[in-house]
C-alpha cells in the first residue's frame, strides 16, 4: 500500500511539472524565448516521447515551416520547435556548439547533427 501511494505521488508530481513546462512555452517571436537545459532536464517522470527519434528532425522542420519560419533558424529557434515536438528542452547551446556564435543560422539537419554529435542517444533527449 505504501509503495502504491509513493508511485501515485511521484506520478502526480511529474504531471504537475510537465503541465507547468507546457503552459510556460511562448511563441518564438514573443518577449521570452524558452530556455535550454542539459539533456533530460524538464522531462516529466515516465513521459513517453512525442515522436520516434528518427522522425524528430522532420517533425521539427515541419513545425517551423507551419509557423511560417524559413529553412534557416538559430539554435534557440530550433530548440523551441524541438520542445513543441518532443516535449523536452534541448541541451545547452554552449555544450552542443562550443565556441560558435549563438545567432548563427542553420538548417534543421545541421542543428540535429549537432545534437546527435553531442551525445543524445539516437537524438533523444
Amino acid at each position: 500500500m505504501k509503495t502504491l501511494l509513493k508511485l501515485g505521488l511521484l506520478a502526480t508530481a511529474g504531471y504537475l511539472l510537465w503541465r507547468e513546462y507546457a503552459a510556460g512555452a511562448q511563441e518564438p517571436g514573443g518577449a521570452e524565448q524558452p530556455g535550454v537545459a542539459a539533456p533530460g532536464a524538464g522531462e516529466a517522470a515516465g513521459a513517453a516521447p512525442a515522436a520516434p527519434p528518427s522522425a524528430t528532425p522532420t517533425l521539427v522542420g515541419e513545425a517551423a515551416a507551419a509557423a511560417g519560419e524559413g529553412p534557416l533558424l538559430n539554435y534557440d529557434q530550433w530548440a523551441y520547435y524541438y520542445r513543441q515536438v518532443r516535449g523536452v528542452t534541448a541541451p545547452d547551446y554552449g555544450a552542443v556548439f562550443p565556441g560558435a556564435e549563438r545567432s548563427y543560422r542553420m538548417t534543421v539537419d545541421e542543428w540535429w547533427s549537432g545534437l546527435v554529435a553531442y551525445g543524445l542517444a539516437g537524438g533523444v533527449a
